[in-house]
């Protein structure tokens, strides 16, 4: 199978654990480990976000709403392209891929999914699981990189995972 990693605190923090890279060794499972905007090595510079919004990405958070186009949609469309790289490699094209995503990368996984069928599993580490969460705690950190604007209007994470399906996800908050 094919495995992607979007993990919030970046790529190099995985590529260090030698256990996690032998294990997909030992099943020969072809790995993808990336760094998503806003994550690992492409994380803003923190003197450039002032403490008291409580974002650590404040500042590119705001440009996207601003120009309408919010962090989800950028890392959703990263993921995207990653997938049509898989796909541009004739022996990855039926390959079904398992995503696991941590932090601020759970909802660009959830709506990649929804794009794309190839996308089998999605395991989700630390994210939201209701855009509710934000309303009912509105000074819990980071809650910038998970808005979309209106987006209650039209759906909530509940009404994306019924469009999916319930089997694909496996939601651990370790």
């Amino acid at each position: 199978k094919i495995v992607i990693w979007l993990n919030e605190k970046g790529k190099a923090e995985l590529a260090d654990s030698a256990a996690l890279m032998q294990s997909y060794l030992d099943k020969n499972d072809i790995v993808f480990l990336c760094d998503v905007s806003g994550t690992g090595e492409t994380a803003d510079n923190p003197q450039f976000n002032d403490k008291k919004y409580y974002n650590k990405e404040y500042r590119n958070a705001m440009l996207g709403l601003h120009i309408g186009t919010p962090m989800v949609g950028i890392r959703t469309s990263e993921v995207l392209t990653l997938m049509d790289f898989i796909n541009s490699i004739s022996q990855y094209k039926n390959i079904a891929v398992e995503i696991n995503a941590a932090g601020i990368s759970t909802i660009a996984a959830m709506h990649a999914a929804l794009f794309c069928n190839q996308i089998n599993q999605l395991n989700l580490y630390k994210g939201i699981s209701t855009y509710k969460t934000i309303l009912e705690d509105p000074i819990d950190k980071d809650s910038y990189s998970y808005v979309i604007d209106n987006v209650l209007k039209y759906y909530d994470l509940p009404d994306l995972i019924q469009m999916i399906g319930k089997d694909k996800f496996h939601f651990i908050n370790e």
